[in-house]
């Protein structure tokens, strides 16, 4: 999850955590096993 953080500029990943979760709704980890689930 880092690497995808600093790749989109992010300076930490709780940074982009936090931008994450306000603009989809869930954490990417729950965004992420959700995803996972329904493949």
């Amino acid at each position: 999850l880092i690497s995808v953080a600093c790749n989109l500029g992010f300076t930490t990943q709780g940074n982009f955590s936090r931008f994450f979760r306000d603009h989809v709704g869930v954490p990417p980890t729950l965004y992420r096993e959700a995803a996972r689930a329904t493949a």
